[in-house]
């Protein structure tokens, strides 16, 4: 049942030709991310340059086997289906393709108001330049693809709209990121089961309530090119705030995350939204596999298994 619409009117919209379904719209949003002021001390941390190249190595990216030494023109492209990438010296936009479903006089329309969407694209590819950090893939090409306003909210039709345009501009050995989620939706997983089918491969944050991930969309979803990402922090243990579940195919490095902020600049934030671009990259590198499990994953049978570069 819809809220404000009669039976008779969602049923006469199913025989419409090209309607798969009909479900009510929702609000999704960003869980909020945990700035923090100083890094947490364990097993890994950020590496600092040399003073005549001061470029930073966050340590999420040395965990997964990176930054890559791999030609980003031989790769393809990651659609970041978030609040927009700003445009940024240390990122490669593909700005002709880059585009926009929310209007909210943004300008350019792709451009992030939030700083959420900016931060997972540092991770996957910012650029080896000597400033700021560095990526999975360092200089890989990113899309802008932006469904979220700039508090982080938008709708889950806007999100449709954003993985559907992935489907329709993506090749195969492209990757979307979606570090988003919300309540079940079956459209929207239907979306992404879709767009993974023309060999697009889909890095799905985990989210970040600490419950079973089978429980929200499109974390849920389950496909040969979809991968859903738990987090874990520098002493390899499970995040506390992060989902879990038999749906996750793996974890990735989420608490204390340093990447590129809004403006200029970095910022460290946490959540599986830090972590999933981790998993991003090496999908793009095509050369991803598996170096040990999360510690203190004791809400399944599974531990979920550190993802790790094959490249090197």
């Amino acid at each position: 049942t819809l809220t404000g619409v009669p039976d008779e009117l969602a049923s006469s919209l199913l025989t419409m030709t090209g309607v798969i379904g009909v479900e009510q719209d929702a609000v999704i949003a960003l869980d909020d991310p945990l700035y923090v002021q100083s890094e947490t001390q364990g097993g890994y941390a950020d590496i600092s340059g040399t003073s005549s190249c001061p470029e930073i190595v966050p340590w999420g990216i040395a965990r997964v086997g990176g930054p890559l030494e791999i030609d980003p023109s031989s790769l393809g492209k990651v659609f970041v289906i978030d609040t927009g990438i700003f445009p940024n010296a240390d990122l490669s936009i593909d700005t002709a393709l880059s585009t926009s479903f929310v209007n909210d006089g943004t300008s350019p329309a792709w451009s992030d108001g939030a700083g959420h969407g900016t931060h997972v694209a540092g991770t996957i590819g910012a650029i080896k330049n000597c400033m700021g950090v560095v990526g999975v893939v360092p200089g890989a090409t990113v899309v802008s693809v932006r469904v979220l306003d700039r508090f982080g909210s938008g709708t889950v039709s806007a999100v449709i709209k954003g993985v559907d345009y992935v489907a329709a501009n993506g090749q195969e050995g492209d990757v979307a990121n979606l570090s988003l989620g919300g309540g079940i939706s079956s459209l929207l997983d239907s979306a992404v089961l879709n767009a993974s089918l023309k060999g697009i491969k889909f890095a799905i944050a985990a989210g970040n309530n600490a419950i079973d991930a089978s429980n929200t969309s499109p974390a849920r979803v389950n496909g040969e090119n979809i991968y859903t990402v738990s987090a874990f922090n520098q002493l390899e243990e499970l995040c506390t705030f992060s989902n879990w579940g038999s749906c996750v195919d793996y974890s990735g490095p989420g608490q204390a995350v340093l990447s590129l902020r809004k403006g200029s600049g970095t910022v460290t934030l946490s959540g599986t939204s830090m972590a999933a671009p981790h998993i991003a990259g090496l999908l793009l590198a095509r050369c991803i596999t598996v170096n040990g499990t999360v510690v203190g994953d004791i809400n399944d049978s599974n531990p979920d298994v550190i993802a790790y570069s094959a490249c090197k």
